[in-house]
């Protein structure tokens, strides 16, 4: 654990002085920059294939699939076990789908039904992984920088936005998607390394609303539970998931709105989603230490300007406005998603941040629900009318975020106090 020391709550880089933190932020960078390999060269290459919106929409919807059904059991594992042995294990099938799928596209054996289904194992790595990796990394720190931790980790994520893209996009155009897989299965390995030798961080004693004898699956569900009691919560995980259900159908059907309102091809591809990539990076430098007081309105201004840019994006014709588009919406993205991140691991009692967390995570992963429904709308009514459907439904869902209202003094009580102070 960090050591001990008088810190400052406005100390933006102040959680990388401590080493352990350091490591798993400049490895975890290398992780994400495998993974925006993957979700560049995944769907073009379905694309290549078949041509078909829905299909590259499913492909999107495969890699984050599983977190519907693994979210909430990974979550309460992460509050009941030690964290970093959850991190290995999801990071080890991770690394296996990938070279299998390295493999499979270099030998000529990729399939739509190979890619899917190897998409789909990447995910469940990554579900695996998740609750864990939000709670862990944070916990390296003192508690006083916890939301710089949050904030310089989602930065980390973002910055692999900009040069991901454009190298996944540069293989597919060359005919080496394979090592697109290949460099993704390097950079689990990468982060393997820098988790096997990091510290354990144990997992505190749970308790639950249902006192000792309560099953596991409903310490598991407390989660879920704990948002009937903290309305603000409860508003933000709502609002994240009618987020990403919307903003995620431009991320899903950009390769086709780049081969066929743009007209251009994977390599241009890349650099356009660098582009948002660009916007991330922005947004997470600039957000700085996520305000809890003015956390409402900044979410509800975010999401309108990622649904404008969404809907101008699609029909536009000309890829300089699209980049400006595209960098927009990478800014107005992280600015929303970092907001809510944040402002929820603030407010939770620490004994069930693991299971709420993975309730956050479970709200993320609406993505593949989202991505599915936009993809059959394209292939029903076209490309344009999909994807400014869900420009406008990000749209809505930012208006009505404007009556969010994030009080002060966060939730972050210590275990014994706030088992005792949650309503049964």
């Amino acid at each position: 654990m960090a050591r001990s020391e008088r810190v400052s709550a406005h100390d933006v880089l102040g959680p990388l002085r401590y080493a352990d933190f350091r490591r798993i932020w400049l490895f975890g960078t290398v992780g994400h920059l495998g993974t925006f390999l993957q979700l560049t060269a995944g769907p073009w290459m379905m694309l290549t294939m078949t041509g078909s919106p829905f299909m590259v929409s499913l492909t999107t919807s495969a890699l984050f699939l599983p977190r519907l059904v693994l979210t909430l059991p990974a979550g309460a594992l992460s509050d009941r076990s030690d964290r970093r042995r959850l991190l290995v294990a999801g990071y080890v099938v991770s690394a296996i789908s990938a070279s299998v799928l390295a493999g499979a596209t270099a030998t000529g054996r990729l399939t739509p039904t190979v890619l899917l289904a190897l998409t789909l194992s990447l995910g469940a790595g990554s579900a695996i992984t998740k609750p864990a990796q939000l709670t862990y990394v944070p916990d390296l720190v003192p508690p006083a920088l916890r939301a710089q931790a949050i904030t310089l980790n989602s930065a980390s994520h973002q910055a692999a936005r900009i040069l991901g893209p454009s190298i996944g996009g540069a293989f597919v155009a060359f005919g080496r998607a394979d090592l697109a897989f290949l460099i993704n299965t390097l950079s689990f390995l990468f982060v393997l390394l820098a988790v096997r030798g990091a510290p354990d961080v144990e997992a505190q004693d749970l308790g639950d609303f249902g006192g000792q004898d309560a099953s596991r699956s409903t310490r598991m569900l407390d989660g879920i539970r704990y948002l009937r009691h903290d309305d603000v919560v409860r508003r933000l995980v709502v609002t994240t998931a009618g987020f990403t259900l919307f903003a995620v159908g431009m991320q899903a059907l950009l390769p086709n709105i780049v081969a066929d309102t743009l007209g251009l091809g994977p390599q241009a591809f890349g650099v356009l989603y660098g582009f948002f990539g660009v916007g991330a990076l922005i947004g997470a430098a600039s957000r700085g230490r996520a305000s809890v007081a003015t956390g409402g309105r900044l979410i509800a201004v975010s999401m309108i300007l990622y649904g404008t840019a969404t809907v101008i994006l699609v029909l536009v014709r000309h890829p300089a406005i699209a980049a400006a588009m595209l960098t927009i919406t990478g800014l107005t993205w992280v600015w929303a998603v970092t907001t809510l991140n944040t402002a929820v691991q603030v407010r939770s009692p620490a004994w069930v941040r693991g299971r709420i967390i993975a309730v956050f995570v479970l709200a993320v992963a609406m993505k593949p629900v989202g991505s599915a429904l936009v993809g059959v709308v394209a292939e029903t009514l076209g490309l344009v009318p999909g994807v400014a459907a869900s420009g406008l439904g990000v749209v809505a869902v930012g208006v009505r975020a404007l009556r969010i209202r994030i009080a002060d003094g966060p939730a972050q009580a210590d275990d014994a106090r706030s088992r005792s102070a949650n309503p049964v």
